[in-house]
């Protein structure tokens, strides 16, 4: 029986959902639904004990932006071990295992760590910060001035990606293909939040977001000029009956593989969380 860092196949190891549900909570029909999805395009690296898988990772297709140029990214999601087989370093050889497979195909590799406290351990296996969390708050003003003839829109998938491509494709950003990013707004819909856009002074921005009693969570808002920020934000809140909103501009994100950018602050935001 084989023992070691392989590439597997999921249909080949019903173990990993055992690993998945272990980790992150999820019922065997969400992670059944991501392998469906994601077939064909989702690979999955893992450390088998003795032919049982007991630790995994999967890899997505991305691209970051660096000096003007897109380079190749492998987006490690799900990264977990089976508790009774913790502390016996195997996780690390799955990470090692990633790094080199994505060395190899001329790509680096990304990953959101779950936790705060996973940041250490992924530091202490080579991976460094490339995006910080950024959260920002808006409180509606008494008398502040919207723009009145503002459209709150449907957006398909593919209008969405563009929107972001646009908003955000300068050095320090990641991407993702068009069906990770319908993958993630499905998720975000999911989970109690809308997908739209907004038709505001003659251009559109895409937004993701959900309403808490009079609090405004806007996952994604695909703008980066100030005082549009501010007429967007400001206006929604109108639309939506709410007094304070929240904006996430960027997520914790680490890489290892990658030529880092020049800028401070790289952007990787729209996550499969």
């Amino acid at each position: 029986m084989e023992t070691g860092v392989r590439l597997v196949c999921p249909n080949l190891h019903p173990e990993l959902k055992q690993i998945w549900h272990a980790c992150f909570g999820d019922s065997e029909k969400e992670i059944e639904a991501f392998f469906q999805y994601f077939q064909g395009e989702v690979e999955v690296l893992a450390y088998l004990e003795n032919g049982q898988a007991v630790s995994m990772l999967c890899l997505l297709s991305a691209y970051a932006i660096v000096a003007g140029e897109r380079q190749p990214v492998l987006y490690l999601y799900a990264v977990g071990t089976l508790p009774a087989y913790r502390g016996r370093g195997y996780s690390s050889q799955v990470l090692r295992g990633a790094v080199a497979l994505a060395s190899g195909r001329g790509a680096g590799v990304v990953l959101v760590p779950a936790e705060n406290a996973l940041r250490e351990f992924y530091a202490g296996r080579g991976f460094t910060r490339c995006c910080e969390d950024s959260v920002r708050q808006v409180l509606l003003r008494q008398q502040e001035a919207i723009d009145g003839e503002a459209q709150v829109l449907p957006v398909t998938a593919a209008e969405y990606t563009d929107l972001r491509n646009r908003a955000f494709a300068e050095d320090g950003y990641i991407g993702g293909p068009g069906k990770t990013v319908a993958y993630a707004m499905r998720l975000h819909e999911e989970n109690g939040g809308v997908c739209c856009k907004l038709r505001i002074q003659g251009r559109e921005i895409g937004i993701l977001y959900r309403v808490d009693k009079d609090v405004l969570h806007i996952s994604e808002l695909t703008l980066r000029e100030e005082e549009t920020v501010r007429l967007a934000v400001t206006t929604m809140l109108q639309k939506t009956g709410t007094v304070r909103g929240y904006i996430r501009e960027s997520r914790y994100t680490m890489q290892a593989g990658l030529p880092m950018w020049k800028k401070e602050q790289g952007y990787f935001n729209l996550v499969l969380d």
